[in-house]
């Protein structure tokens, strides 16, 4: 077999005639038994392929073929004995300060994150009078739930969204599955303030006391995004009268909304039309072909979803709709791979512990050996690198003015400026810049 990380970067499905790839719709039905029985009829040196392999539900399974393990877990690392035959890396940590967020959702759970992970770094970004909802299905609702619990948080209701139009059972092998489950929590038990607007919600209610059994139906229509040829442009896209609801019960205009599963964008979509603020973090590429289109389609006045409900008009409308929104292309984990130095530096990317070894970016520092200097090389990282946000991100300082020479900053702690000089860009002169190069 190629050495793991050229099978990562250079495999093709013609190269290999005999091979499975499992494809896990965790959506409809997951069985193992049929799995089995299939594996059964192949002899032990095809290659099984198990993308988004998470805590290992088919290790068993495939252990005994030649198989590859892909998934962004470091929990692989620990769970599975054959370390060569996996790649993995971990992205769950949240580029954003402690007790940044008045409100966080996750409306597209996904199967392959580590939840443990993923919601300990909500609960740190989360606001200490914040509260946190999350969607899901039987699949994995219960299981997140209990680890919030673990973790501190305090449920403070369940909420049973009742699909008025479900998609039917077509196998006709169990119920219609007609419900998803939300868990709305605050930070810890001993919180005392958290926001809910009783009222407004009452008031959509039709002046009684909304319960905890919303009849919605699943997103038809205009408001259903579609690609090209017509066809659903992302399976799990939510309705704005769901985040609708959750919005306007949990935050007030203004508030800051963290969405870090964001989907086909319903979160941020909606919290721009009740005028909340937001950002949105996604990894698939429907963020260019859905997400991007769908915002600006928002901030030029979307008719579809709630635009069109009085309370909503009365603030959102194609006279005062706009604003704008920046976007980002964070480094992603294979990209870092292959711009690492390690210490020690391996023979071969398989025998490498990420989980302990320091990383330096190998482009990203140049010696002046002459002058003893230390000498920070982003742009021999990326072509298209913006520094100025980048830094402006990382210190939380806002940009005044940038030149060919320097960028401008104001400290918001200090009122101070605060001056970059592109010329003498030096680890000695700069060194909060190292964890831009530099990360253990």
């Amino acid at each position: 077999m190629k050495e793991i990380k050229d099978f990562y970067d250079e495999w093709k499905p013609e190269d290999f005639p005999k091979y499975i790839k499992l494809l896990m719709n965790f959506a409809d039905e997951l069985i193992f038994d049929e799995l089995n029985e299939l594996l059964k009829n192949f002899g032990k040196d095809i290659l099984v392929l198990d993308c988004g392999c998470g805590f290992g539900a088919f290790y068993n399974l495939t252990k005994d073929f030649n198989t590859i393990y892909l998934d962004i877990s470091l929990n692989l690392l620990k769970r599975f004995e054959l370390k060569e035959r996996k790649i993995c890396g971990n992205i769950l940590h949240l580029p954003f300060k402690d007790n940044t967020f008045d409100l966080v959702l996750c409306i597209n759970v996904l199967e392959h994150v580590d939840y443990l992970k993923a919601l300990n770094e909500i609960r740190r970004v989360l606001k200490d009078n914040g509260s946190f909802w999350v969607i899901g299905t039987y699949h994995n609702i219960f299981r997140v739930g209990k680890i919030m619990m673990d973790l501190g948080f305090w449920i403070l209701n369940d909420v049973q969204w009742y699909k008025t139009n479900p998609m039917p059972n077509f196998r006709g092998v169990r119920f219609t599955n007609a419900t998803e489950t939300l868990i709305w929590a605050k930070k810890s038990e001993k919180q005392k303030r958290y926001t809910f607007n009783h009222n407004v919600m009452k008031q959509l209610n039709g002046g009684k006391q909304m319960t905890s059994v919303w009849s919605i139906p699943l997103c038809t229509g205009n408001e259903r995004i579609k690609d090209e040829n017509g066809k659903k442009a992302h399976s799990t896209q939510k309705p704005e009268e769901l985040l609708k609801r959750v919005i306007l019960s949990s935050s007030k205009e203004g508030d800051l909304i963290l969405d870090p599963f964001c989907g086909s964008g319903t979160t941020i979509a909606t919290a721009h039309k009740l005028k909340r603020k937001w950002i949105g973090v996604e990894m698939g590429e429907h963020f260019y072909t859905v997400i991007i289109p769908r915002m600006k389609k928002v901030l030029f006045y979307d008719k579809s979803g709630i635009s069109k409900e009085k309370d909503v008009k009365e603030n959102y409308n194609k006279n005062n709709a706009g604003g704008f929104f920046k976007y980002y292309e964070l480094e992603q984990y294979e990209d870092t791979l292959r711009k690492a130095v390690y210490n020690p530096l391996p023979e071969k990317l398989e025998n490498i512990d990420f989980a302990l070894n320091e990383k330096l970016a190998k482009d990203g520092l140049k010696i002046d050996y002459e002058n003893e200097k230390a000498i920070y090389t982003f742009n021999k990282l990326y072509d298209n690198i913006d520094l100025a946000e980048t830094i402006s991100n990382i210190t939380g300082w806002n940009i005044k003015k940038t030149t060919k020479d320097k960028i401008i900053y104001e400290n918001r702690t200090s009122k101070r400026e605060e001056i970059i000089d592109l010329n003498d860009l030096t680890f000695e002169k700069y060194p909060f810049l190292k964890p831009l190069i530099w990360w253990e």
